[in-house]
């Protein structure tokens, strides 16, 4: 068990200093949910890439969301919901028609488990392919929501606009 926590935590530290890295890039825009300055989760909200998407579904607009990470402290507790919930009403907000995500698994089926928890929190699996450069190691999976307003969600968190800090926004626990 104690081995399996310092994996979990090894590649969140690992991820979140992938994303530390993309917080200084001025076009990739990083967003993190924090609660009385300490970080929860982290996740970059972009334009739907090539991997796993057809020149039509890119055509549509949409939010993606990439390499989101929940700090592992916080894992079932609902934080990554919180985060999903953000990118649905923001990309309504922003009158765009869905939010994707994608997730790579391995030929041993790493990863799968969060296939299955995006399942479970309403996502659609548009379609499972071979990775064009990686076929027989890894599969793409293609997932994606409709934009919907979530009302509720104003009294969870509070989005704020922070171009200065480096963090340029971010949004809180209300």
């Amino acid at each position: 068990m104690r081995e399996q926590g310092l994996r979990r935590w090894r590649g969140w530290v690992g991820s979140a200093e992938h994303l530390a890295d993309q917080v200084t890039e001025p076009d990739w825009p990083v967003w993190a949910l924090v609660d009385d300055g300490v970080l929860l989760a982290v996740t970059t909200a972009d334009e739907t890439p090539t991997l796993g998407w057809t020149e039509q579904e890119r055509a549509a607009s949409a939010i993606f969301l990439q390499s989101t990470v929940t700090h592992p402290s916080r894992a079932g507790s609902g934080v990554g919901m919180v985060v999903a919930f953000w990118a649905l009403d923001r990309a309504a907000r922003q009158g765009r028609q869905w939010v994707r995500r994608g997730v790579l698994t391995d030929s041993e089926g790493g990863n799968l488990g969060l296939v299955r928890y995006y399942r479970r929190q309403g996502w659609r699996v548009v379609r499972a392919a071979p990775h064009p450069r990686k076929p027989g190691e890894i599969t793409v999976w293609s997932l994606a929501r409709p934009a919907a307003r979530q009302p509720d969600l104003a009294d969870i968190v509070t989005e704020i606009d922070h171009q200065a800090d480096g963090l340029r926004t971010h949004f809180t626990p209300a």
